[in-house]
């Protein structure tokens, strides 16, 4: 069994070890050392990386008992030199202890248990067991959990075996039959987890809580830690500084210049709607005056290449002009409507079943106003044409 260095000493960033297995996988080759630094994927912590013998490690996993060490091309020595991607180790090391004290302060502030951990590549996230956790809640809980960090609490890690877990009064039990590590966080939290940790609180520097989420039936908290933490201001910052600048603006006014804006862009988007209503009525009315005269009646039929919702419109105002009917189509979303004036007596609901039947379209409505999509039609337009030539007269 690979003997595990980071549960020792997770600062260990170089090693040597002997190679006891290699052989190809898929994407790779599989190694299996004595002993090793590299952490594998577990308990929400993600694998760290590095290189072997300068051969790039691009994964590292249990299978089983074993821990295994993906790379991309087999040891050419059975003496192996580790080397750790350190910024990775130490992020991760940041965020798991910031998690531990994070979910340790939910607890003992409201009985809410942590039920799942995840470390991603950007944001951590936790799952609680509790769903009425407000706004408050979470501010405590941040404000206790930093308290920890200001206090520079210590972190350290024993082992025990199970039998003897149930001695300490830890946060939450393991079902594991083997050896149990333990971490302490000073008096404030006690929990088994395998991963690596900071050896004091205050190196984590700062635990921001960044969002949360009510989901069926737990509370999916999000939060960064540590050097997290100044990327995500430096991020921040730069953005208000650059609506600062846009906006020709100080920061501390941008929500109000950002209110102005919304006011401003609503009033516009109804001006452009009353405009764009206007065109489309006026464009109605010259629709209406080229209609081709079919029984006495005002015949209207056209297919475009334009939104549905425009035709839509226009369709209903077309329903306005006395003895007219007619069809229209939008090509681009493949939907027609089949509308009249409601006085004629025609029945447009024969026209509207024998485009249904020809193209096997689907759809509905009131007797003046019919619409229509997903239909097969090649030639639409003269298909239309066809159906009013040959349908019903008023």
């Amino acid at each position: 069994m690979t003997e595990k260095l980071f549960w020792s000493n997770p600062y260990q960033r170089e090693f040597t070890a002997t190679l006891i297995e290699q052989f190809p996988v898929l994407n790779g080759h599989a190694v299996i050392l004595n002993q090793t630094c590299f952490y594998a994927t577990s308990g929400g912590q993600p694998n760290d990386l590095g290189t072997l013998n300068s051969i790039p490690v691009t994964d590292v996993r249990y299978e089983g008992d074993r821990l295994i060490h993906l790379v991309s091309s087999p040891l050419r020595e059975d003496s192996v030199v580790g080397l750790l991607d350190w910024k990775r180790r130490y992020d991760h090391m940041q965020q798991h202890t910031g998690q531990h004290i994070l979910s340790a302060a939910f607890f003992k502030l409201f009985e809410a248990q942590t039920s799942s951990f995840h470390l991603g590549q950007d944001y951590c996230s936790i799952e609680l067991d509790r769903t009425n956790l407000r706004d408050t809640h979470i501010q405590e809980a941040e404000d206790t959990a930093n308290d920890v960090l200001l206090a520079a609490t210590q972190v350290t890690t024993f082992f025990v075996d199970p039998d003897r877990a149930k001695d300490y009064n830890l946060r939450k039990q393991s079902d594991l039959a083997e050896s149990l590590r333990i971490i302490r966080i000073g008096e404030f939290d006690l929990s088994p987890c395998s991963g690596t940790h900071v050896k004091n609180a205050a190196e984590i520097g700062t635990i921001l809580v960044t969002g949360f989420e009510r989901l069926s039936q737990t509370t999916k908290i999000t939060f960064l830690c540590g050097d997290r933490v100044r990327a995500h201001y430096h991020r921040d910052l730069q953005i208000l500084r650059t609506l600062s600048k846009t906006l020709t603006t100080s920061v501390d006014l941008l929500p109000s210049s950002v209110a102005k804006l919304q006011a401003q862009v609503k009033e516009l988007r109804k001006e452009v709607s009353q405009l764009k209503e206007e065109g489309l009525e006026a464009e109605a009315s010259e629709i209406a005056n080229r209609a081709r005269n079919w029984n006495d009646n005002h015949l209207v039929v056209a297919v475009w290449n334009r939104p549905y919702q425009e035709i839509r419109f226009l369709a209903q105002k077309l329903t306005e002009y006395p003895g007219t009917v007619g069809a229209l189509a939008s090509s681009q979303e493949k939907r027609v409507i089949f509308f009249k004036d409601r006085d004629l007596s025609l029945d447009l609901r024969t026209i509207f079943q024998e485009f249904l039947s020809r193209t096997s379209g689907k759809g509905g409505g009131p007797a003046h106003f019919m619409e229509a999509g997903g239909f097969q039609c090649e030639e639409l337009e003269s298909l239309l044409i066809d159906l009013f030539l040959r349908g019903p007269s008023a």
